[in-house]
């Protein structure tokens, strides 16, 4: 067993018969996370997440990365909001992590921020913003987004002539 403490963090990972090199390896990278490295932290949330299945520790390593601005950690921290797994649902939070992945150019973050100004989750409906945000996925090769966008573009024009 492998027990890093660092101020708030105590960290306890039981690895079946690691070896020398695969012991050390985690401890590095524990270390890393630790110091701040945005992108190990997020390999720690995917980690906890997919393989643990430890949806509150995932969330944690997530918010480390996601306050430093990785766009990835921020669309599965939004994720987790708003589903409620590991943290309690909160879509207004949902809602700020999504439109920050989305402005660091995380494509994804740009799609599910066009879904939230479309329905109105976690902020007020705005169609403009949902095109704005849907055009942006488009250009970055998301092609349900391209659709998106032309659906309320049309339905939007419509409204208007009316």
């Amino acid at each position: 067993m492998i027990t890093l403490e660092c101020d708030e963090l105590d960290i306890h990972i039981t690895m079946k018969n690691p070896g020398e090199q695969a012991s050390q390896a985690l401890a590095i990278n524990l270390l890393k996370a630790i110091e701040g490295d945005a992108e190990t932290q997020y390999a720690f949330g995917e980690l906890c997440w997919s393989h643990c299945q430890n949806y509150h520790e995932a969330v944690r390593w997530f918010r480390y990365a996601a306050n430093q601005g990785h766009p990835i950690a921020q669309v599965n921290l939004a994720e987790a909001c708003f589903d409620g797994k590991g943290v309690e649902q909160d879509l207004q939070a949902a809602f700020h992590y999504t439109l920050e992945s989305a402005k660091n150019g995380f494509p994804q973050g740009m799609f599910n921020a066009g879904k939230c100004y479309e329905n109105g989750w976690g902020t007020k409906r705005n169609l403009d913003e949902a095109i704005k945000w849907y055009d942006k996925a488009a250009e970055e090769g998301i092609a349900e987004a391209a659709a998106l966008r032309d659906v309320l573009s049309q339905l939007t024009n419509a409204s208007l002539k009316k």
